[in-house]
């Protein structure tokens, strides 16, 4: 890479487990920009098709995705190439990076930190956002990742502290205050508003942790990167399906026609009852954008917690992730039928 910056880069690593509120924090972040900077964003999804790249670039942000596993396997080289495309096309003066919900956010670092990109960008604080809901000793037990985003970052944000309980949030802070080294912040928020101070606190973790000490049982699936600018996304005329592995995990993902109109009642029941479904017990995560009547487009974002629903810009497509719960085989059939029962 050709020195293309005359100063390095505010780099931002925002990590979190599946539900915390990643996207909706750079969303905000975005709206609330008033520095007039160039800021650009990469997202690192487990699944084939990307939701929250979508999401981001329906707001105008430039975006790079790269889909289909972590950084630490497959996506690795993907990313750093990604990096190199996004700092050359764009030049932005910010950029922030969101990775898969269950992936490590040190195996990230270490890209963002080898001897090619190391000299364009400068890495601030490891962020993570927690939903004080999903804390618990069998979470920590079950899951190696959740305990690495919490003990590797540099800031904690308890998140939708306006939908926990005053026992849950003091529970989880009690339990972040014995973290070593400790946390430059530990703060508190709704809605996932980060103020950028917290974001600009220095990263002082030393990376230590063994590239493979995660939640790979299988290697995931061949990575890719989805270019979302400047070229305009081609109509989609039939259905898509796209299945991953890794993580000891299952995902599926679908891609509609681009006419397709979904019913907003329908949705809205299947996602706020999702595990009631027989097709969906073993769902863990489900996220999707559809275009509803009139033409309008929602979020529906399902994770164990809750249902959260906003109506987005408009989209190329409408299109759905499900994640499975580790171990678990869903059908995967049973649930496109389901789904295309949801069309008006």
């Amino acid at each position: 890479m050709t020195a293309i910056t005359a100063t390095r880069i505010p780099t931002h690593l925002i990590t979190g487990f599946l539900g915390a509120g990643k996207t909706t924090a750079i969303l905000n972040l975005l709206a609330s920009q008033t520095t007039g900077e160039k800021w650009a964003v990469l997202v690192n999804e487990f699944g084939e098709v990307g939701i929250d790249g979508a999401i981001l670039q329906s707001r105008g942000i430039a975006v790079r995705e790269v889909t289909g596993g972590c950084v630490c396997c497959t996506v690795g080289v993907n990313m750093q190439t990604a990096l190199t495309q996004l700092i050359r096309e764009i030049r932005p003066q910010r950029l922030f990076i969101e990775p898969t919900g269950i992936g490590n956010p040190a195996n990230i670092l270490k890209i963002l930190q080898n001897e090619w990109l190391a000299p364009y960008l400068a890495v601030h604080a490891v962020v993570c956002l927690i939903d004080p809901r999903q804390f618990s000793e069998t979470l920590l037990d079950r899951s190696p990742v959740y305990w690495d985003q919490l003990q590797f970052s540099d800031v904690l944000v308890i998140n939708k502290c306006d939908l926990a309980t005053a026992e849950e949030i003091a529970r989880f802070y009690q339990f972040a205050q014995t973290l070593q080294p400790t946390k430059s912040l530990i703060v508190q928020t709704t809605h996932a508003k980060l103020d950028l101070a917290w974001l600009m606190q220095p990263h002082h973790r030393e990376i230590t942790l063994n590239p493979h000490d995660h939640e790979h049982q299988t290697p995931a699936t061949t990575s890719h990167i989805i270019s979302l600018f400047p070229e305009k996304l081609s109509p989609v005329n039939e259905v898509r399906r796209y299945e991953n592995s890794g993580f000891n995990r299952l995902a599926c993902g679908w891609i509609f026609p681009t006419d397709w109109t979904f019913s907003e009642d329908k949705l809205t029941t299947l996602f706020s009852q999702l595990t009631k479904y027989p097709a969906f017990t073993e769902i863990e995560r489900a996220k999707g954008i559809f275009r509803i009547a009139d033409d309008e487009w929602q979020l529906f974002n399902r994770a164990t917690t809750g249902l959260e629903m906003c109506l987005l810009p408009k989209q190329a497509d409408s299109r759905v992730e499900l994640i499975a719960q580790v171990g678990k085989k869903p059908d995967w059939m049973g649930i496109e039928g389901v789904l295309r029962g949801l069309v008006v």
